[in-house]
């Protein structure tokens, strides 16, 4: 009978350590490898995406992140619905210089949006509905730039319905991308 006294009251003061220390206030790791501290996720460092700028967790409802690296400013929106069970948004940004776009033109703006499950740190690929929202600001940008998708190291795609404009890039999306706004040099 001892034993089993033992046992349950080592279980209790076990729960009980734990609970005190989830409400205690001390930093809590997100989802899977805890984004907010250490390298984005795998997508985002093969765009050459290395560092985290902000990480949140959504719920269905949606909301907005908002973060700034390297000059420039990034929001993204997400609607209600557009994640059914949630997600944890990781915005990360690389060197614009390690993004190669061509000859005679510049990265000026780079941002890597990734979504994770909240629960087990996968990524959710999408497709999301409705569309979440991006709007990238800079002084620099023009209407004359482009943004472009960066889905690994060498690799870019125009993306035709970006909307530029002077100071600002607007665009949506339904799956994680990795976006560089490029200028002619």
């Amino acid at each position: 009978m001892k034993r089993w006294w033992r046992a349950k009251v080592s279980a209790i003061i076990g729960a009980g350590v734990l609970l005190s220390v989830a409400l205690s206030g001390a930093p809590a790791l997100a989802a899977g490898n805890g984004y907010g501290a250490g390298s984005p996720p795998t997508s985002a460092v093969a765009g050459g995406f290395t560092k985290i700028v902000t990480t949140r967790t959504f719920p269905s409802a949606g909301g907005t992140l908002t973060g700034s690296a390297n000059g420039a400013t990034v929001r993204v929106s997400i609607r209600a619905r557009s994640l059914a069970h949630g997600g944890q948004v990781v915005l990360s940004t690389g060197s614009p210089r390690s993004i190669k776009v061509g000859r005679g033109l510049k990265v000026i703006a780079d941002f890597s949006i990734v979504i994770l499950n909240p629960v087990t740190g996968a990524k959710l690929v999408g497709p999301f509905d409705p569309a979440i929202s991006v709007v990238i600001r800079n002084p620099s940008i023009t209407s004359a730039d482009f943004l472009v998708a960066v889905p690994g190291s060498g690799r870019v795609t125009r993306i035709a319905s970006a909307r530029l404009s002077a100071g600002e890039v607007v665009v949506t999306f339904t799956g994680d991308p990795n976006f560089a706004v490029v200028q002619h040099v």
